[in-house]
């Protein structure tokens, strides 16, 4: 997120609203473990084995999501190529 906020126009008021996201939200800031590293590998090579890559770092939200048993909420589809991730899909819910 934070590397988005540096390209983009709005990056002090783009700070201030994840602040007050991890603020005012019960929010956990998850530690990349070797649990997290080799799910990581796992999803990268199957998705290039596959021709059907995404970008890395969602890779590593996919990883962590799987290891956390959590939902991913996301406007992506790419998310939905990793059947192991849990997708609540925005544009589906509309």
């Amino acid at each position: 997120m934070y590397s988005g906020f540096e390209k983009g126009e709005r990056k002090i008021e783009n700070l201030r609203l994840l602040q007050n996201f991890i603020t005012g939200y019960k929010t956990i800031q998850l530690k990349i473990d070797n649990k997290i590293a080799e799910l990581y590998g796992q999803i990268y090579y199957e998705l290039q084995g596959k021709g059907t890559p995404i970008p890395t770092n969602d890779v590593w939200i996919a990883a962590c999501a799987i290891e956390t048993d959590s939902t991913l909420i996301s406007y992506d589809t790419h998310f939905l190529k990793i059947p192991q991730v849990k997708v609540w899909n925005i544009l589906k819910r509309i």
